[in-house]
C-alpha cells in the first residue's frame, strides 16, 4: 500500500480508499503519517479493514484532514464491530472545531449500528446507514 501512496502527491489527494488490512499495527500504522499529510483530502472510504475505529480517534485532531467532507465506512469486516461511540465522538469534535462533515455513509446490516447512526444527524447533514449504501459515488 505504501508503495502505491508514494506515487502521488498527498497534499493534492482529494479521495482515499483504504481497503483491507489492519489499521492498528502497534500504536499507529503506516497510514497515519500519510493521512496526516493529506490536507486536501475530502473523502475517505474504508472497507474490509480491521480496527476501523482507530481512524476515528485520529480524525479528532484539528490538523488531520481539515477539508474532510465525507466518510464512507463498510462495517462488514470479518468479525469486526463498528465502534459507533468513537465515530459519533469524532463527528462531534469535528463539528466543534468547525471542520464539520457533510456526509457519513455506513454499510451495515447491524440494527444497533443503524439505530446509532441516527445520532449523527445532529452533527452531519447527510447520513446513510444500510446494507445497500454504495461505497463509491459517481463523479459529478
Amino acid at each position: 500500500m505504501l508503495e502505491s501512496l508514494a506515487q502521488f502527491d498527498p497534499l493534492k489527494t482529494e479521495r482515499l480508499r483504504l481497503a483491507g488490512g489492519d489499521l492498528l499495527l502497534r500504536d499507529r500504522c503506516a497510514v497515519y503519517p500519510v493521512l496526516f499529510s493529506m490536507k486536501g483530502l475530502r473523502t475517505i472510504t474504508i472497507s474490509r479493514c480491521k480496527n476501523v475505529s482507530k481512524i476515528f480517534g485520529w480524525l479528532d485532531d484539528i490538523d488531520m484532514c481539515p477539508k474532510l467532507e465525507e466518510l464512507v465506512v463498510d462495517a462488514r469486516a470479518d468479525g469486526e464491530k463498528l465502534d459507533t461511540q468513537n465515530m459519533i465522538q469524532m463527528a462531534v469534535t469535528r463539528a466543534k472545531m468547525l471542520l464539520k462533515l457533510k456526509s457519513i455513509r455506513i454499510v451495515s446490516r447491524d440494527n444497533f449500528v443503524q439505530t446509532r447512526a441516527l445520532k449523527f444527524k445532529e452533527y452531519v447533514p447527510h447520513v446513510e446507514c444500510s446494507p445497500r449504501v454504495a461505497l463509491v459515488r459517481r463523479c459529478r
